[in-house]
């Protein structure tokens, strides 16, 4: 970014120049330019911005060249302090960025513009953020990323005879879910985004958000809360196969429906032994939740007992989404669905007829509740049929599933600690070792909001993951 000036007179700038490394400007644009330009140099030492730089600034103001000098000049003594000149030659990523961070450079858009691949919805955010030294590692390796993109830029700006400033980002949703919305990776976000804006202004040419969740409303939310309103105009929420009008099928991967292999890690669960943090691993922070209360129930289940929760159904079709990470043991799970219940069966338990909700759950870990005075089992004089087998699930599994509801009722979703076959130890009272944790979250959808869902009737459509570690 940063070169000695070559053009330093005050007057117009040559015409072949503006086509090939600025772009157009009106006459008030480019006197903004060359007095910018020519105060940069008479008030700064060694490197200096190239005019390309020097626009963003004046953009991201308005040409306002009052406000571009003041925000340069803070620019340039945070590059100077910070030693960003030397970012891209001095930055190595630490072991758990190279391997469970999925995002890479492809190729460019149709604007020439470079782009950038992120798969949000693959990475395991409270993992990552537990395998590094600090948020200081998570922005420096962003900003060695915006470095390299604008390097990008001034190479395609050769290449096509152009200028390119900008850069192009696809973030892909598929399986995000609230599990990723964890408080402190948006601390991390939230100073991520002021320090670019402070120092990259106008970076950003477009973003693509794609395969986007059902919880795409509380994300944009919080996208409007660390953006300013120039960047959230450049957000634009695409299909796959909407790509194509900005993209060329060749420089998009192929995970999006395009022939671009890309060479990035695939993401996945980050094995405790990369965890740098004292803290219990597996244990669920709920203050670490972006809001106040979390949207995930924590839930123990001692030896011998099961956790059930009650999903009222009003109509076919009717999908139910869970998602569960199994934090501690084993378990089975099983989905239930009861013709009929008796108001005073469950009065104890009416909060488990509600649909979970960002704020409605408790920060503590509850304790294990049924819906019946005992676990549900099939039973034709009950009225009580079990919908799928029961699966078994060990700790470090992470689930998300979507039911489709043949017929309205009441759903049970049902959790059931598993005994170990390891031989029982004296000291098992004390350790807790016969008791399984379970973290989950669920929704109840109706078929009008939902979009996009590959599921068949009557069957289990989802994804499991498994560590690929133990501890």
């Amino acid at each position: 970014i940063y070169t000695v000036f070559t053009l330093l007179a005050v007057g117009n700038i040559d015409d072949e120049y503006i086509r090939r490394y600025i772009g157009q400007l009106d006459p008030f644009e480019e006197s903004c330019l060359v007095q910018l330009r020519q105060w940069i140099a008479e008030t700064h030492k060694g490197k200096l911005p190239n005019d390309s730089h020097l626009l963003r600034f004046l953009r991201a103001r308005r040409f306002d060249i009052e406000k571009a000098k003041e925000n340069l000049c803070h620019s340039l003594a945070w590059r100077k302090k910070n030693c960003i000149d030397r970012l891209l030659v001095d930055y190595e990523s630490p072991e758990v960025i190279q391997r469970f961070f999925p995002g890479a450079w492809g190729g460019n858009d149709r604007e020439g513009r470079p782009i950038y691949i992120l798969r949000v919805g693959e990475i395991d955010v409270r993992g990552v953020m537990k395998a590094v030294h600090g948020e200081d590692v998570w922005i420096r390796h962003v900003l060695c990323l915006v470095e390299e993109g604008l390097k990008k830029c001034e190479e395609n700006t050769n290449i096509f005879g152009k200028p390119i400033s900008s850069v192009c980002v696809i973030l892909d949703f598929e399986n995000f879910s609230v599990k990723h919305l964890y408080r402190p990776v948006f601390r991390v976000i939230s100073q991520i985004s002021d320090t670019v804006e402070a120092n990259y202004p106008e970076t950003l040419g477009r973003m693509f958000l794609t395969r986007c969740p059902r919880v795409i409303p509380v994300l944009w939310t919080i996208i409007n809360m660390f953006v300013e309103e120039r960047t959230r105009e450049k957000l634009t929420i695409l299909k796959t196969d909407e790509l194509t009008e900005y993209i060329d099928e060749i420089n998009i991967p192929d995970f999006l429906g395009g022939q671009l292999s890309l060479q990035a890690p695939s993401g996945g669960v980050v094995p405790r032994s990369l965890y740098v943090h004292e803290d219990e691993p597996d244990k669920f922070d709920a203050e670490n939740s972006l809001f106040g209360d979390s949207s995930y129930t924590v839930v123990t289940i001692k030896d011998g007992d099961v956790h059930e929760v009650l999903i009222p159904v009003s109509q076919k079709g009717d999908k139910i989404w869970y998602d569960f990470d199994l934090l501690k043991a084993e378990c089975t799970f099983t989905i239930y669905r009861i013709g009929k219940i008796k108001a005073t069966e469950h009065d104890d338990n009416e909060d488990n007829l509600r649909p979970s909700s960002p704020t409605a759950k408790s920060n503590s870990t509850l304790h294990a509740t049924t819906i019946y005075d005992k676990p549900l089992v099939e039973s034709a004089t009950d009225d009580i049929t079990r919908l799928s087998q029961p699966s078994v699930y060990h700790a470090g599994d992470s689930v998300q599933e979507t039911y489709v509801c043949q017929q309205p009722g009441n759903y049970a979703l049902q959790w059931r600690h598993l005994a170990s076959h390891h031989s029982a130890s004296p000291f098992d009272f004390i350790s807790g070792s016969h008791k399984t944790k379970i973290m989950y979250h669920y929704e109840r959808q109706s078929p009008g909001r939902l979009t996009n869902d590959a599921t068949t009737n009557g069957h289990i459509s989802g994804e499991k993951r498994t560590s690929l570690t133990s501890s």
